[in-house]
């Protein structure tokens, strides 16, 4: 009995205090048609499943939107952009208009951020100071308007993304 009752509090221990997993970093090196070398570190979001990694099963899924968080590291140059995708038509979902999104660290206050848009992705402006901000956060979220007038968010758990400091480091990029 003693045994079990100690199984049991290790057990309610482990579950409470551990932390989620990185949640979905997906890692891309690749080499352009030019010879540029460059890295992608992405991960993904739907109001379906929230955060996760397998591109693949974007077929399971009838009539949501994707979201990514993106760092790119290519030719020397940073940059963080997001990009949205409708999961069945590919249609364009953001609203071109926009030069700023709403973004949030740790569930804390809501505040601006500039960004450069198209109908499929946007980059935010001043990637180094957002990437410290990342870095030194375990969640970010963020609102941007849609093409209909309406909002799309997403909520990211950042567990995990320091590990590839060194990695965008090692292409010549100063992160």
């Amino acid at each position: 009995m003693k045994k079990i009752s100690i199984f049991v509090i290790v057990t309610m221990a482990l579950s409470i205090t551990s932390s989620p997993a990185s949640l979905a970093w997906f890692v891309s090196n690749k080499t352009d048609d030019f010879g540029s070398q460059y890295t992608t570190v992405s991960t993904y979001y739907t109001s379906e499943v929230g955060q996760f990694d397998d591109l693949s099963t974007l077929s399971n899924y009838t009539d949501t939107v994707f979201l990514s968080l993106t760092m790119r590291c290519r030719d020397k140059k940073f940059e963080i952009y997001s990009a949205a995708m409708h999961s069945q038509t590919n249609d364009d979902v953001l609203d071109t208009t926009q030069s700023s999104v709403q973004i949030r660290f740790n569930n804390s206050f809501i505040k601006s951020w500039p960004v450069s848009a198209s109908s499929t992705s946007f980059f935010y402006s001043n990637p180094i100071s957002l990437w410290k901000k990342l870095l030194a956060s375990k969640s970010f979220a963020f609102r941007a308007q849609g093409n209909q007038g309406d909002g799309i968010a997403a909520h990211f758990n950042l567990a995990g993304i320091a590990a590839y400091k060194s990695t965008f480091r090692k292409l010549g990029c100063s992160v």
